[in-house]
């Protein structure tokens, strides 16, 4: 833009761009263009009529001119989002722990409900437990996946499930080599 354009030559552009005239309309979108004019109030204007004008060539021209005024052409319904807030380093820790410590305060506690040890004196409610448990925490896994707030509360979730997985394999390992001493001793 050579020179800035006067207050009046604005309100000119301005009443074209709002004429019921589409041949003005279309002049005064050409103009600010020619002239590269970028000024709020009709950037504002163009935007209207790139989404609302009962014209197509002058919504494709208004929404040109707002490109080459370095704005991006905005299609009816566009909403500007706003920008996705990450998360801090404690923020990030913290969810970790709410998931990781989580998981086993929950499970804990319903296995505790489901399975209270003595006084049901190890029936057929100890191995059942696994087969209502397991499956509430992959469901509940999923749900925080999915949710882009609660990721590092999935993942803190998805490294207790896998330590409890991976102490389960070292014991069962353990005990079953245990067991099986008394054959190899002469």
């Amino acid at each position: 833009m050579s020179k800035e354009p006067s207050e009046i030559d604005i309100e000119k552009l301005l009443a074209g761009l709002r004429s019921s005239e589409a041949s003005i309309r279309k002049e005064a979108t050409q103009e600010i263009a020619n002239k590269v004019i970028d000024d709020p109030q009709l950037v504002k204007e163009l935007e209207r009529l790139s989404t609302s004008d009962p014209d197509q060539y002058i919504q494709e021209t208004a929404a040109q001119t707002l490109k080459k005024l370095g704005f991006e052409d905005k299609k009816p319904g566009y909403v500007d989002l706003p920008p996705e807030r990450t998360l801090s380093r404690n923020e990030k820790i913290r969810d970790f722990a709410i998931g990781f410590f989580g998981w086993y305060i929950i499970n804990g506690l319903l296995w505790i409900i489901i399975n209270p040890g003595i006084i049901n004196g190890g029936t057929a409610v100890n191995g059942g437990s696994g087969c209502i448990t397991f499956p509430l925490n992959l469901i509940v896994l999923i749900v925080f996946a999915r949710i882009k707030q609660t990721h590092w509360i999935a993942f803190g979730i998805l490294v207790a499930l896998a330590l409890n997985l991976v102490v389960s394999l070292i014991i069962g390992v353990a005990f079953n080599g245990w067991c099986f001493i008394p054959f190899y001793v002469k």
